[in-house]
């Protein structure tokens, strides 16, 4: 509406005051005062980009988000309000009818009624769209409710650009970790119960920073106050490791139930688990004093090695429990710092003993989420060295395709049987098809025995792509899975099915003419294996195919006498 009726009058909304007042900011006129949400949305209007009007220049508002607006609509009927000012810019000078002087005293300041206007798109939003826009759609009772307003007289749009640059860049907002310590102040016991098990959690971080008999006295960053070298904790972060590690309980279908380290209050679930992980990291300390005293550059006290540890302890009970060595829920703290300490002690006697080489090897470089899980399995992988069947599934399947040595020897093998397949490949076309030139100019073993054009373009594209000092045959830029398309062309099958024709076991030797489907399946680990991460590699069923794989071909160039030339 503000859009089409630019400038109409809205009778409805004619002389409608609002006690104000009035003032000067800088070079600007403002007014302040309060007005029904409802009676501001009929009269406002925001300059978003994607409106791109000429009047508009410089556009400098975000388009609004519908899920905001809904998620600010729910808080308004919740009972929720905004006690701050919505910036707004009057396009038209405003008609303001001062008090008498008599009730005008303070210098500076006029006291009054300011006549609002009533013409659509008269009141730029400046800032605050997002919570004037949260009214839309919401029943006729909520739209009574007033906002503050501070509201300037016909200010440039530019000026409007520049306030709202200095509003929302310029200022700085407030620090996550003062607003997680404050859900302890705030949702402590709340119904609800995501809230309530966040703010036990961060509670709890509050009495382990503020315990000066803990390892945590001191390590934490405290917001608004600048860090010594040795505070590298954050408040979310720990909070964060904490409501993951599941000691202080969990959240399952909006019922929060409790952890291996709650007890039947809060107040009392606060105290076991302080003295409990107090001393669980009182080890850790002892085990690497001065690497605990050094913060982060010893990758011991840092944020993932923290929230790692935290889901060893948890882990450890887990485990114990469920081998009915302990029952963490009803034992006491002695009981399960004996549990502990005794599961414990190859991680500790590791740390006494591995210097900072070992210790960066394994800790170094642990950033976000992943970094906390690959710190978590290096903890786990020490203590099976005692412990083998120690850790969750997770951590299992992690160490089970994490053997160092087999990979590295599969990449071998990999590099070996690629370069055998094209090797034997190339060699055998020479002999097919021999080595003289066409009239083209191309050799005719690449010609006559590689049909296909587009393998042909490929592997010549990729040869233009190398310094021609540089450039390689054609046939060294032929990729593994097309040799699959050149072994089973006419006139090339009966030469090579003798050692490439290799029927899968899974795959009834009779059902196909051409056992060639291995290539793929080939090319798949190869690929795994040439760009391999902890998220991605060789399962021990890859592992096993390489070794059968190499096996055969092996033996099959050996049976028929066939040089493997490499490129």
């Amino acid at each position: 509406m503000a859009e089409f009726l630019k400038g109409q009058e809205i009778p409805a909304l004619s002389g409608y005051k609002v006690p104000a007042v009035k003032g000067r900011l800088g070079t600007e006129n403002f007014y302040s005062f309060t007005i029904p949400a409802g009676h501001l949305l009929k009269i406002a209007f925001v300059n978003h980009h994607a409106l791109n009007n000429p009047d508009g220049t410089p556009a400098y508002q975000r388009m609004v988000e519908k899920k905001r607006l809904q998620s600010i609509g729910k808080f308004i009927t919740d009972g929720g309000y905004f006690p701050t000012n919505i910036l707004i810019n009057f396009t038209d000078p405003c008609v303001f009818e001062p008090l008498s002087k008599s009730d005008n005293t303070i210098e500076g300041l006029k006291f009054g009624h300011l006549v609002l206007p009533n013409k659509f798109k008269s009141a730029w939003v400046i800032d605050g769209q997002h919570r004037l826009l949260g009214f839309t759609n919401l029943p006729e009772e909520y739209l009574k409710q007033p906002l503050f307003v501070v509201a300037f007289e016909q200010m440039a749009t530019v000026k409007e650009a520049e306030l709202f640059i200095t509003i929302n860049h310029k200022q700085k907002s407030v620090p996550a970790s003062l607003l997680v310590a404050l859900q302890a102040d705030l949702q402590m016991g709340s119904d609800d119960p995501d809230e309530a098990l966040s703010a036990i959690s961060s509670f709890l971080i509050r009495k382990l920073a503020l315990d000066s008999t803990s390892p945590f006295y001191g390590r934490f960053q405290t917001p608004g106050v600048p860090a010594s070298d040795a505070q590298v904790l954050t408040v979310p972060e720990i909070q964060k490791g904490l409501k993951r590690s599941q000691l202080l309980g969990r959240v399952v279908k909006k019922v929060r139930l409790g952890g291996y380290l709650s007890d039947a209050t809060d107040s009392s679930t606060l105290d076991r688990a302080r003295r409990a992980i107090n001393s669980y990291f009182r080890r850790i300390e002892d085990a690497v004093p001065e690497k605990w005293a050094a913060g982060r550059t010893a990758h011991i006290v840092t944020n993932p090695g923290i929230r790692a540890h935290l889901l060893l302890l948890n882990e450890v009970l887990r485990f114990q429990h469920a081998a009915g060595k302990i029952d963490p829920v009803l034992a006491s703290l002695d009981e399960i710092d004996a549990c502990v300490a005794k599961f414990c002690k190859p991680l500790i006697d590791w740390l006494k003993t591995a210097d900072a080489v070992d210790i960066e090897a394994r800790f170094a470089k642990q950033y976000g989420e992943g970094g906390v899980r690959d710190y978590f399995f290096h903890l786990c992988d020490l203590i099976t060295s005692e412990t083998p069947t120690f850790g969750p599934d997770e951590f299992r399947d992690y160490k089970a395709k994490s053997n160092d040595e087999r990979r590295a020897q599969a990449k071998l093998d990999v590099e070996d049987m690629t370069k055998l397949i094209s090797g034997v490949v190339v060699e055998k076309l020479k002999d097919i098809y021999g080595k003289d030139e066409l009239p083209s100019g191309e050799k005719k073993y690449g010609e006559l025995g590689i049909a296909d054009s587009k393998i042909k373009q490929a592997a010549y594209n990729a040869q233009q792509q190398v310094r021609p000092e540089k450039r390689a045959p054609k046939e060294a830029y032929l990729h593994l899975i097309d040799f699959e398309t050149i072994i089973k062309q006419k006139g090339n099958w009966e030469y090579f099915k003798t050692i490439f024709s290799i029927p899968l076991v899974s795959i009834n030797p009779k059902s196909k003419e051409y056992h060639v489907d291995w290539i793929k399946e080939f090319n798949d680990i190869r690929n795994v294996a040439s760009h391999s991460s902890i998220y991605r590699q060789l399962t021990d069923d890859d592992l096993n195919f390489l070794v059968w794989l190499k096996g055969v071909l092996y033996e099959r160039c050996e049976a028929a006498e066939i040089p493997i030339v490499e490129f």
